[in-house]
């Protein structure tokens, strides 16, 4: 019953989208995020949900009257060119084959980030948005922080089986990131209640991402929150809740986890880090023989390649680690793209808060802007030990603040244009009147 309660919740969405386009976006955003079909039994688990709603868009929108051309921003531009350079290091991989599915789930990512980029194109559309991605992914970090509380964090949290964030270390890099938009949210609404459920929702999610165990979201959540603290417009307030959702947090958990979390300190005895430097060692030597194009996507999988990088009693694993993952996927050229991106991401969030910074109309891009240059910081600094190059919510940060840039210039360009003058005519039959004329 559940299967087919999912099937009908998903096709519900065809019509308003091939109505409305832009609705496409957020119908990807939900299934991608919150992955419905996981959460079914039988049949619809391995329905391509995801595609079905992504092609409907695509074509709703060459059908429509929405505008067809992407607008020109820096970050799109770089966008583009990493879609087409993971192409050409898919063709030129070591093993095309192997790499060909991760390259397919890559462009399709970023294809829709430019689709996102393309018919989200009002305030209102963007706020709509940020509370889709906020509620899909939310609701995992809502219910593994209820989760955690009820067994006294003696267990992880994992992710549903079978999406991009079961494992517990790639759950709570999406629920370090998603933290500051649920921040944003709350600073944008002006319903009470809302706001407070949006708080009670930040504690319940610190209490998810202390519940993964993940140590590498341990160093994500202190730099984010330490950040998150130096953006907000009310400081003394977020850094006081702030300090008290993690002291209470960090009490609450078992020794267990204290143990596990101090255990960062002695890496050198540690076999999980010890993996992931040896397969550091792998990305640097595989990118330094094959700079340019590197070994393409899954190059570990290929045995031969395994046997040739790796010392003997090495195991195979994954890089983890957003850097040394695409500098073993895409080479050097690669790694200088997807960095380019990141700080770019960066820089223009803050040119937005700076743009908007007297403009009391535009609060809610600085605050956007603000909370998006903080779960960068989150994904940069969670990215350097996990898995999660090509996620979704990564490229859907970069299109949020494309837009942003693009609809606070906009909106200062149209303040800013010269107020029609006022021309007097003569009118045969009632006298003067004035026409409104521009001046150059």
């Amino acid at each position: 019953m559940r299967d087919y309660a999912i099937v009908a919740l998903v096709l519900a969405w065809i019509v308003p989208i091939l109505m409305y386009p832009f609705i496409g976006v957020y119908a990807w955003s939900w299934v991608s995020y919150m992955a419905p079909q996981k959460l079914g039994y039988l049949f619809v688990t391995e329905w391509p949900m995801a595609n079905i709603i992504g092609v409907t868009t695509l074509v709703a929108w060459l059908m429509s009257k929405e505008p067809k051309k992407l607008p020109m921003h820096p970050l799109i531009v770089v966008i583009i060119m990493f879609m087409i350079w993971s192409t050409v290091v898919t063709i030129f991989a070591l093993d095309p084959a192997i790499s060909y599915d991760k390259w397919d789930q890559t462009v399709k990512i970023l294809l829709f980030t430019l689709v996102t980029c393309g018919l989200i194109t009002t305030p209102n559309r963007l706020h709509a948005l940020v509370w889709t991605v906020v509620i899909s992914l939310g609701y995992y970090g809502i219910k593994g922080g209820v989760f955690t509380i009820l067994h006294g964090g003696q267990y992880h949290v994992w992710g549903p089986v079978g999406t991009f964030f079961h494992d517990n270390n790639q759950l709570a890099l999406a629920l370090v990131m998603i933290t500051p938009l649920i921040r944003y949210l709350q600073l944008r609404t002006p319903v009470q209640w809302i706001r407070w459920s949006l708080g009670g929702a930040i504690g319940l999610t610190i209490f998810a991402i202390f519940g993964t165990q993940s140590r590498g979201a341990l160093l994500a959540i202190s730099a984010m929150l330490l950040f998150m603290v130096m953006k907000s417009r009310r400081k003394a307030f977020t850094l006081l809740a702030t300090l008290l959702a993690v002291a209470v947090a960090v009490i609450f958990m078992p020794q267990s986890w204290t143990n596990r979390m101090l255990s960062i300190q002695s890496y050198q005895q540690d076999s999980s880090a010890q993996g992931r430097l040896t397969m550091w060692r792998f990305a640097i030597r595989l990118a330094n023989d094959r700079p340019i194009v590197g070994g393409g996507f899954d190059a570990p999988a290929i045995p031969s390649t395994a046997q040739k990088y790796l010392e003997p009693g090495e195991k195979v694993r994954a890089y983890h680690s957003i850097y040394f993952e695409t500098l073993g996927n895409e080479g050097y050229v690669g790694l200088a793209i997807f960095i380019s991106l990141l700080i770019m991401t960066f820089v223009y969030g803050g040119r937005v808060v700076r743009l908007t910074k007297n403009e009391p109309e535009l609060e809610w891009a600085r605050d956007l802007g603000s909370m998006v240059q903080v779960s960068i910081v989150g994904y940069a600094v969670a990215g350097t030990f996990l898995n999660l190059a090509t996620f979704d919510l990564y490229y859907h940060l970069i299109a949020i603040v494309a837009i942003t840039d693009l609809l606070a210039r906009r909106a200062l360009e149209q303040k800013r244009a010269p107020e029609p003058e006022a021309e007097l005519v003569l009118s045969t039959t009632t006298g003067a009147v004035a026409k409104p004329r521009f001046t150059v």
